[in-house]
């Protein structure tokens, strides 16, 4: 019997024949598609609860494409634009992260332990130009110009590349926008943001900005992306949650199962996309926030520019994920990837 979710079913289970054709039919699905058909077969911190809530919106029984269109339409409708987002259901009640109240022995995170997480600002050129109105002045220049991609990155490099109260005041009114238009509508929300800790990301602040999204396992929108990196602490965050592959989109193929020896207040474990795994890096999921310009200078200020570096390939990448996980101690041997 094929394994879902980490569990073995009394019968045969709903997504079986989908997604053992992600696995076995390498003619015809990529490996992206593979990796996201194994990480639902082993990951087991997707709950009873959660799986019913994702197969009733699942075609009956679903075809390898209709399971990719509806995991897509799942992410979209129930957590990139949910209000709240269903991480935060009682279905997922077994990846809330605990707040630690400063107990001896308690578990969880303190409420003023740092997180730190990356912004794509060339992701955000739709938003931009929704925006061109915006009281800063700061897009005006994008009004006659929408839909214009190659103007679009030009203009964003010129403000990337600014002098340094410039660039300040950019950033500054590119997040204070954010706060606002998340509140106009629901289908201008973006949930889920992925955090790690402030501690296993400082010391790759002078690395760049392609190996912040190796690291943290993240893939900038366009080939090469200007990305902020913002510190803030978990109060702030709202909602930390241990990520599942039903969070992460169909796109979110360089998500890999947490080991079910790893406290939920641990997070996941992000998947080195540089391929170097030499450590792990925690990752936690919560629902969009407000960010400040505080939240930029407090973490150096950091910017730049990221490449789409894809150096040993996917299938690399996962290998060596999961041999670390094993040298480490973790519960992996039983993964495929």
């Amino acid at each position: 019997m094929f394994q879902i979710f980490g569990r073995r079913p009394l019968s045969k289970h709903l997504l079986e024949d989908a997604l053992r054709a992600f696995v076995e039919r390498s003619d015809e699905y990529t490996a992206e598609d593979r990796a996201i058909a194994l990480n639902l077969a082993d990951d087991f911190r997707i709950s009873p609860d959660r799986e019913a809530h994702f197969l009733a919106r699942v075609s009956q029984p679903p075809s390898s494409g209709t399971l990719r269109d509806d995991l897509t339409d799942y992410f979209k409708s129930e957590i990139r634009w949910g209000d709240p987002p269903v991480f935060l259901d009682g279905s997922n009640k077994d990846n809330f992260v605990p707040m630690a109240t400063g107990k001896p022995g308690e578990p969880g995170l303190h409420p003023q332990l740092e997180l730190a997480r990356l912004l794509d600002l060339t992701g955000l050129h739709l938003v931009f130009e929704r925006n061109t109105g915006h009281p800063s002045g700061e897009f005006a220049e994008l009004q006659d110009k929408k839909g214009d991609l190659d103007y679009f990155r030009t203009w964003l490099e010129g403000k990337c590349t600014s002098a340094a109260a410039a660039k300040e005041h950019f950033v500054e009114s590119t997040l204070r926008m954010l706060n606002e238009d998340r509140r106009l509508r629901k289908e201008w929300r973006y949930h889920p943001t992925w955090a790690t800790l402030w501690t296993d990301f400082e010391e790759f602040g002078p690395h760049g900005a392609t190996r912040w999204c190796q690291v943290m396992g993240v893939r900038p929108r366009a080939d090469r992306a200007w990305v902020i990196a913002l510190r803030y602490k978990v109060y702030e965050a709202s909602g930390l949650c241990r990520p599942t592959q039903l969070d992460s989109d169909w796109g979110g193929c360089y998500h890999f199962p947490t080991s079910s020896g790893v406290p939920v207040e641990d997070g996941g474990l992000a998947m080195d996309r540089g391929g170097q795994a030499q450590q792990l890096v925690h990752e936690y999921i919560h629902p969009q926030t407000d960010h400040r310009l505080r939240h930029w200078t407090d973490g150096g200020s950091l910017m730049g520019q990221a490449d789409w570096a894809d150096p040993v390939g996917l299938p690399v990448q996962r290998q060596r994920h999961h041999d670390l996980l094993v040298r480490l101690g973790q519960s992996a041997r039983r993964w495929r990837f």
